[in-house]
């Protein structure tokens, strides 16, 4: 990844960070007047965030598979490499905890939408 591309994926990150804390705060205040379309429809958004982050860790967990191969063969030792091989591994976990919360919440939600449209 180049330079440009480098800074041009941190602002993106820092922006969805950003994002994310004002849609926070703005829920925060708002959820105890929501009817229960509302609430299936935050959730929904709340999916589409989760199935974004978890692409997005995808690039960046491989840019630490290729350091890890590449870079850190060319140092001598090897306790670099194998941390981030350790470090490789949290990230997986980290991911397929995300893939799991994601699932969970997509369960509860269709939950939901039985009671709103009357399945009950």
């Amino acid at each position: 990844m180049t330079k440009p591309e480098t800074g041009r994926m941190q602002r993106a990150l820092d922006v969805l960070a950003e994002r994310a804390g004002d849609a926070l705060r703005v829920t925060s205040g708002a959820a105890a007047g929501l009817t229960l379309a509302q609430v299936t429809a935050a959730l929904d958004s709340v999916l589409v965030v989760c199935d974004l982050v978890g692409r997005m860790l995808g690039p960046v967990m491989d840019r630490v598979e290729q350091i890890g191969e590449r870079e850190l063969t060319e140092r001598p030792g090897e306790s670099g490499r194998a941390l981030l091989e350790d470090a490789g591994l949290h990230l997986s976990y980290g991911r397929d905890g995300l893939a799991a919360a994601r699932a969970l919440l997509a369960v509860g939600l269709a939950e939901i939408v039985k009671v709103e449209q009357g399945e009950t």
